[in-house]
């Protein structure tokens, strides 16, 4: 089927062929269906856009599969998040199809995906190119100290927060700090600014009120994927859990 809709889409070709404005897009692909997939690798091919495997500072655009085609959701991934954190459009694969029918680099607007399907805070792509494009980082000022999850590897998170601007401290930090055991699947917030984008206010002196804040890992994909710092306290561990990391 993939096969079909390429061949569909990718003749008969315009006689006049004018892909110039495509030549500094380096894309990357998150998400997609292997048809969707197909597809895309397809009409790169034809107009010549170089495809990457990852997402990093060069790229430009990252092709995300929907799971919610009229609210343009996606499903959220790796790369989806180093995307909205770096500012890149992320659309959605009939961007490809708009550029391929005009032979040239189409609007993106009308394409960029809204958020992913794991949680409600939408327009995080878009708070993302506009912070990037401001020269700001989600959590410049932020040290946070790190543990190991059930879901996620650890080197993937780092580097999530690394992107977000955090500064990653060290288990002795965290240990100065008042954490000596932190649990699976918990962050340390061992410092924050003053001013940030959080819906809760600050302390004067730019620290948590009662020092350093514990949260579930999850806290720091939803604020990255929403582009937006997110309020700790629905992501506070449960009580005993809370207890036994501080011990």
């Amino acid at each position: 089927a993939a096969d079909v809709e390429a061949r569909q889409l990718l003749a008969p070709a315009p006689a006049a062929s004018n892909s110039s404005s495509l030549a500094g897009v380096r894309l990357s692909l998150s998400g997609l269906d292997t048809e969707c997939k197909e597809t895309a690798r397809a009409i790169c091919g034809e107009l010549g856009i170089h495809l990457e495997s990852g997402v990093t500072a060069q790229t430009t655009h990252v092709i995300s599969g929907l799971v919610d085609v009229e609210q343009r959701i996606v499903k959220r991934t790796h790369k989806f998040i180093q995307a909205v954190l770096l500012g890149k459009w992320i659309l959605t694969i009939d961007w490809l199809r708009a550029c391929l029918a005009q032979r040239c680099k189409a609007d993106e607007s009308p394409f960029e995906v809204r958020g992913d399907a794991s949680q409600s805070v939408r327009h995080g792509p878009s708070r993302g190119r506009r912070m990037a494009a401001q020269g700001r980082k989600l959590l410049a000022g932020y040290k946070i100290a790190l543990t190991s999850t059930y879901t996620l590897p650890m080197d993937i998170l780092e580097d999530l927060a690394r992107a977000a601007g955090a500064a990653v401290v060290t288990k002795e930090d965290a240990a100065a700090s008042g954490y000596h055991h932190l649990a699976k699947n918990l962050v340390a917030i061992v410092e924050r600014p003053l001013v940030h984008d959080s819906q809760e206010p600050v302390p004067s002196g730019g620290h948590s009120r009662d020092g350093p804040v514990l949260v579930e890992f999850k806290w720091i994909l939803d604020s990255a994927s929403a582009c937006q710092v997110m309020p700790t306290h629905p992501y506070s561990p449960s009580t005993p859990q809370a207890e036994a990391a501080s011990a």
